[in-house]
């Protein structure tokens, strides 16, 4: 008997406008719109559905924001790293190396801003092999001007 009454209860409608639970006398009499009165179970399923929704909503703004500012970090070690300084500075790659080797290279005579965007490019834009040998480049060139300079067989000197 007793766990009939709770099922009972369980099943009166709540309003969903003051949370207040509703017999059915109550809504007879006051007239309350179908679409407003809710059991308590589905105030608490909607509260969770707008809790997800946010949830989710917050994780893609998220990875939106991380995504444009991992881009703009990109776009910014692609371009050249000293626009006034015209000089010319030698650089030697060794027969052999790899993409790594060579982005570290020109990280450490500092004619790209950021070897791992130099290693990520070379090898997404790769059309020959990085030749070896001696080559003269400028602080003035892009990642991705160095890059086919150091692809052509005519910029090494050996």
């Amino acid at each position: 008997m007793r766990w009939g009454k709770r099922r009972l209860q369980r099943r009166l409608p709540v309003c969903g406008l003051c949370g207040d639970r509703l017999s059915n006398q109550t809504t007879k009499e006051v007239g309350v719109i179908p679409n407003l009165v809710f059991t308590k179970g589905e105030i608490m399923n909607e509260q969770k559905l707008k809790k997800q929704n946010r949830l989710v909503v917050i994780i893609l703004l998220l990875l939106l924001v991380a995504g444009l500012a991992i881009h703009q970090y990109f776009n910014y070690a692609l371009r050249p790293v000293d626009l006034a300084n015209q000089q010319r500075v030698t650089v030697t790659i060794p027969r052999g190396a790899t993409d790594d080797e060579v982005a570290r290279i020109l990280k450490e005579k500092q004619l790209v801003r950021s070897a791992y965007v130099f290693s990520y490019y070379l090898q997404t834009h790769k059309t020959k092999g990085v030749k070896a040998g001696k080559f003269k480049l400028a602080r003035t060139q892009s990642v991705p001007q160095i890059a086919t300079e150091l692809q052509s067989s005519r910029a090494a000197k050996r």
